[in-house]
């Protein structure tokens, strides 16, 4: 499996998640900025990297920018997370 360095969002404190609870995690930094392009979020501070529990029970939806696509889910297995918070 691919592995990457991801990304995830924390605004005011709590990570963003989708409709269903899970973590959203983001493939790249391109994908995260991307995301706060579309919220219209233009200020924001790279976060500490974050360390997420390997814990099978931990549901997560990647989501990777893709140029002609725009944001779409991807499959990749993330080496590494690090937060940017607005």
């Amino acid at each position: 499996m691919h592995h990457c360095t991801c990304h995830a969002i924390s605004l005011n404190g709590r990570w963003v998640c989708s409709s269903d609870g899970s973590l959203t995690i983001f493939h790249s930094r391109q994908s995260a900025e991307h995301f706060l392009e579309l919220a219209h979020i233009d200020h924001y501070e790279l976060g500490e990297e974050a360390e997420l529990s390997e814990d099978v029970s931990l549901k997560t939806q990647c989501v990777s920018f893709r140029p002609r696509k725009g944001l779409v889910s991807c499959r990749m297995r993330c080496s590494g997370e690090s937060a940017l918070a607005s």
